[in-house]
């Protein structure tokens, strides 16, 4: 398995290239824990300490990446709206959350937002609160051949209801296996085709990472074929105002996911083996004043018209062409099953009539 860098950011996906070595590209030739963590912490080391000293950043908040839900889990995490498969997610130290987000936030189960670390003093979180200007960096391997695999964020917790509304859902478009930048070379055993067992640095931020992703490269010598840059859509998530505090602010709290679906087939031990790796991550908080002059990325939305009958194309929009199967599908649903009462996997019984709107309780949505 080889080393991947992935910059997530709230605008477009870029390409980077490295000049120095400092760090070796391989990090994950020899898909040892050990020496993963120890060339992927020095590579955070390095950058960070540049983005500190050059005053863009003011603080950067240690994490992983860990599996945190298995394979054959997901119909007890939404059911049919999940892909079976393994979800990785980053767990940062809880210092990275404002004071009191801990204590006066609960998660959707009710559980505290922050919980007990064997690696943290301050305990550590899966959620946090994203500045306009902040940056999350994951450096790591991409997984062996699997069906599917892909990064996402998932807004946990919204705060400007009434009380906290948990959508649990993403909002943009999954940074996919077929976009991820990844290098050409694999030192692999195995005659494996990118972008499997590949290098990759992540970086997910709203504005553009480009700074971030010319450090990684220049100080600590990634291969910028290997960086992807994800950049988040500013105008879905709410983000800190630090200046204001987050009580006034009332920012979404959002989750960093890596989807990770079955292994193609000889490729089933090397899944299993990828399930028990943990990647380091970095949490970059800028300064309260800082946008470093870069715009917020607002992506254009994709039409799902497509003219209609009469138009150029010739062809039916989406409405006219999913309208009656949907209607014909709902009715031989709310035939078939009991109108009151349903048992449904995972939830015990529910109201099947009042339970078909249950994903249309938000005003916004």
């Amino acid at each position: 398995h080889l080393p991947f860098m992935f910059i997530f950011s709230s605008g477009m996906l870029q390409m980077a290239h490295a000049d120095s070595n400092v760090v070796t590209s391989d990090i994950c030739a020899s898909f040892d824990q050990n020496e993963i963590t120890q060339k992927a912490d020095e590579a955070h080391a390095i950058t960070s300490d540049y983005l500190l000293s050059e005053g863009n950043f003011s603080r950067v908040v240690n994490g992983f990446a860990k599996l945190a839900i298995g394979v054959g889990a997901s119909k007890l995490f939404g059911g049919g709206t999940n892909t079976n498969g393994a979800y990785f997610s980053y767990y940062l130290d809880a210092s990275v959350l404002p004071d009191g987000v801990c204590d006066d936030i609960p998660t959707h189960s009710g559980d505290e937002m922050c919980s007990n670390s064997s690696v943290y003093e301050n305990g550590e979180t899966q959620s946090v609160m994203l500045g306009p200007s902040d940056a999350i960096v994951f450096y790591g391997c991409t997984p062996p051949p699997v069906e599917y695999f892909g990064y996402d964020f998932i807004i946990t917790t919204r705060l400007t209801e009434t009380y906290p509304f948990y959508p649990g859902t993403n909002f943009q478009d999954a940074l996919s296996w077929r976009d991820v930048n990844v290098t050409d070379d694999s030192t692999s055993s195995k005659d494996i085709h990118q972008p499997f067992d590949r290098p990759a640095l992540l970086i997910q931020r709203q504005v553009i990472a480009t700074k971030i992703s010319e450090a990684y490269a220049n100080q600590a010598g990634i291969d910028r074929n290997s960086i992807s840059i994800h950049q988040l859509d500013s105008s879905e998530i709410l983000p800190l105002n630090r200046s204001i505090g987050w009580q006034e602010s009332r920012p979404d709290l959002i989750a960093l996911i890596h989807r990770v679906t079955q292994a193609q087939a000889n490729y089933e031990d090397d899944f299993e083996a990828y399930l028990n790796m943990t990647f380091p991550v970095r949490f970059y908080i800028a300064n309260d004043d800082g946008f470093f002059d870069e715009s917020l990325y607002t992506p254009m939305l994709r039409s799902r018209e497509t003219g209609g009958m009469s138009g150029s194309t010739g062809l039916p929009t989406e409405k006219e062409l999913l309208e009656a199967p949907l209607w014909d599908l709902t009715n031989a649903i709310m035939s078939k099953y009991n109108p009151n009462t349903t048992t449904m996997t995972g939830f015990g019984i529910a109201k099947f009539t009042s339970s078909v709107d249950s994903y249309d309780d938000w005003d916004e949505v």
